[in-house]
């Protein structure tokens, strides 16, 4: 085989390929959980909850969130990028990663939006 007709097989497989991994991204999705479900099995994993914000406090930073729903309580950090217009009593859903800090079960946020 000459090499054109390798380098054309070879780009065409990569293509498919990366087509492939972008639809398998598009139609994941995170799993939903309880607060009260967030224990030492879930540490690192990525999870999603909703619930109402009861308490907001700003650092230089980062963002502290108290979320509850109606199984728990659970602190969230949001690392300052942008600001975020979030106060309390609103109804969130939060993507984030699940870590322990003092003892205690709190996430990393990744994505939040207002429900």
């Amino acid at each position: 085989m000459k090499e054109s007709s390798l380098f054309k097989i070879a780009l065409t497989i990569s293509l498919i390929g990366i087509l492939i991994l972008l639809i398998i991204v598009e139609n994941t999705e995170v799993k939903k959980v309880e607060i009260k479900d967030i224990d030492s099995k879930k540490e690192e994993e990525i999870v999603r909850i909703i619930g109402i914000i009861n308490n907001v406090k700003e650092t230089p930073g980062l963002y502290l969130l108290g979320v509850e729903d109606n199984s728990g309580k659970i602190s969230v950090i949001v690392f300052k990028e942008e600001k975020l217009n979030i106060s309390r009593g609103n109804r969130v859903e939060i993507e984030g990663t699940v870590k322990e800090y003092q003892n205690k079960k709190e996430l990393i946020a990744k994505r939040i939006s207002i429900t």
